[in-house]
């Protein structure tokens, strides 16, 4: 009995799990929105070269990521010092992969830049959780 108590705990979520999950989802939603709307508008109006559009709008997304999960999603009581460089070092890893999906999409296969915006919308949230959760804003320091 005591070993089926044991995998039960093992293979059921915490509630604080399950509220980490959910306040990321709510921070990466806002975020991910947030990227995507401007990415799409400036691409429009300001900046017509899909690339310069998409870095512009990820760096407004990477500030409201950033407090999100710092206050909201993790709890972190890290101090900026700490957290703050580590996650510019991860905004920097996503920036690389804002300007060089957008360019292989569009300039070598010839794909409409919505393409390369939605794919960075699914594909930079699920990378972030897990560089976040055990690395920016763990609890070892």
């Amino acid at each position: 009995m005591p070993a089926l108590q044991q995998f039960k705990h093992m293979v059921t979520p915490r509630k604080d799990t399950l509220l980490m999950l959910v306040n990321f989802g709510a921070v990466g939603i806002a975020a991910t929105m947030t990227y995507f709307i401007l990415a799409v508008g400036l691409q429009s109006t300001m900046f017509p070269n899909p690339t310069i559009a998409s870095i512009t709008a990820y760096g407004f997304a990477a500030v409201l990521s950033y407090f999100g999960h710092q206050f909201l999603t993790f709890r972190s009581g890290q101090s900026h010092r700490v957290g703050m460089p580590r996650f510019v070092v991860t905004t920097g890893f996503g920036l690389l992969l804002v300007w060089l999906i957008p360019k292989l999409f569009n300039e070598y296969w010839h794909l409409a830049p919505v393409i390369a915006y939605g794919f960075i919308s699914v594909a930079i949230p699920i990378l972030n959780f897990f560089v976040l959760r055990f690395w920016v804003f763990s609890s070892s320091q």
